[in-house]
């Protein structure tokens, strides 16, 4: 639990594991004040990364029973759920931190269902996957979700480059967050330094004209 008394949470470990995840590639965590800080900060997210292992382990060990239950049901079907392609995206930042065996199995089956059925997701789900994918040296797949994404983007002169974003109320249907991940996205996985400007002008373009509304926008 993050509060005292309180239940423990599987997103939001595994978002804290994003955003440790995001300071470190982005050199932050390295201008923390002595050892010790270091240390501290090293081994709450070991912790945190061990705990996103064992749920992906519990969900995927639901599956099966579910599948075993199901004559109909395969576990080659389409079962890639949101909290999963988080789950791919959070851990790739800690390839670092070893896997058990177990948790490495269902890793690679959860990565094998993202190249599989990564097509007529949200872009924000997209993105995930392409990191993830790209991290994990599926770079076959990963380039193609980003063509895909050149493909639809809009670019203006004004604006810069964007997506018609389908905003709604979880956590995976933000447009600040999504565009933030793409900024990421062209950056690392496509290193097109051209696209990433122009993401950039949409972001401090939409800055001007809008309010956003949650700090985790404002973070991403």
């Amino acid at each position: 639990a993050w509060f005292p008394g309180g239940k423990d949470s599987w997103y939001i470990t595994q978002y804290l594991v994003e955003g440790m995840g995001h300071l470190d590639h982005l050199g932050v965590n390295k201008t923390l004040s002595g050892v010790q800080s270091i240390e501290k900060m090293d081994a709450v997210v070991a912790k945190a990364v061990s705990y996103i292992d064992s749920k992906i382990i519990e969900r995927y060990n639901k599956l099966e029973e579910y599948v075993k239950k199901n004559d109909k049901i395969k576990l080659e079907d389409n079962h890639l759920s949101h909290m999963d392609i988080h789950f791919l995206y959070a851990r790739s930042f800690y390839k670092n931190l070893p896997m058990t065996k177990e948790a490495q199995k269902v890793h690679d089956y959860f990565l094998g269902q993202a190249k599989t059925y990564w097509t007529n997701r949200s872009v924000y789900n997209r993105g995930l996957i392409a990191l993830a994918l790209y991290r994990n040296d599926e770079t076959t797949t990963s380039n193609l979700i980003i063509e895909g994404f050149r493909q639809s983007a809009q670019n203006d002169e004004e604006k810069g480059m964007y997506w018609n974003y389908n905003a709604g109320y979880y956590w995976y249907e933000m447009p600040i967050e999504s565009h933030a991940l793409m900024i990421e996205v062209f950056s690392e996985a496509a290193n097109d330094a051209k696209a990433v400007e122009d993401l950039k002008l949409w972001l401090l373009k939409n800055k001007q004209t809008n309010h956003w509304k949650t700090t985790k926008a404002t973070a991403a």
